[in-house]
């Protein structure tokens, strides 16, 4: 029975040092690292002294907590997201796509997968600046990471309704704490309650609202003013 508990059924046994790298180097980019690049690329100026963040998550106010599908669709880098987190997690779980491309390498330990992830979410969700620190709720970087780890169906269902029920609820930290119960939720009706992508994938959405009760803050779809 244990050995079926962490059989990992679409993971890759082994994986090539170049293709890990890969996985860490997707995973671990910061979003606003990201943003900055993509401002530079496109010629924008920052301007000096205290202003508006204008990503990763504007509009809405200062300091809202709640997510605006409106403005939040609107943003490229939420698809960017999407996709390194997906291709990322897909590297090191094979929640889609033919697992052989990933024959080759060396061993890793399916905690050290779980790793990889863990130590990419944090890196998306905290901002220090100011002598604060804030947290922003990286939800397509999490929906791509559901979609590499437990499959297409788990993370389309999840997702989809987590955004019907969103005006419904109070703040980020609800949204992720509904759509990690609708990821397990979903993932049990298409596979099992103790499939291992299942449970991991749902404790991956958790993570961002168990950072928020450790460090003390809400999770903010924007935060008002940053020096620059």
């Amino acid at each position: 029975m244990a050995a079926s508990i962490l059989d990992f059924e679409n993971a890759p046994k082994v994986i090539d040092i170049s293709v890990l790298t890969l996985a860490c180097l997707l995973l671990w980019t910061p979003r606003h690292l990201l943003a900055a690049l993509f401002s530079a690329a496109r010629g924008r100026r920052r301007r000096s002294g205290p202003g508006r963040i204008n990503d990763p998550w504007k509009g809405g106010g200062p300091d809202a907590r709640s997510l605006n599908p409106r403005i939040e669709i609107l943003k490229p880098l939420n698809y960017l997201d999407f996709a390194r987190a997906a291709t990322g997690a897909a590297l090191l779980w094979g929640g889609f796509g033919p697992t052989s491309m990933f024959d080759g390498g060396a061993p890793v330990p399916i905690l050290w997968r779980v790793g990889v992830v863990l130590i990419g979410i944090p890196l998306q969700t905290l901002r220090f600046g100011g002598g604060r620190v804030r947290l922003f709720p990286p939800v397509f970087f999490l929906g791509g990471v559901v979609l590499g780890v437990a499959g297409w169906k788990t993370a389309l269902f999840a997702f989809v309704l987590s955004w019907t029920v969103n005006q419904m609820l109070p703040n980020a930290q609800a949204f992720l704490f509904v759509n990690s119960c609708l990821v397990y939720a979903f993932g049990s009706l298409f596979g099992s309650p103790l499939r291992p992508a299942v449970i991991v994938s749902a404790l991956f959405v958790f993570f961002p609202f168990l950072i928020s009760l450790l460090v003390g803050r809400p999770l903010q779809s924007q935060a008002s003013r940053e020096t620059r």
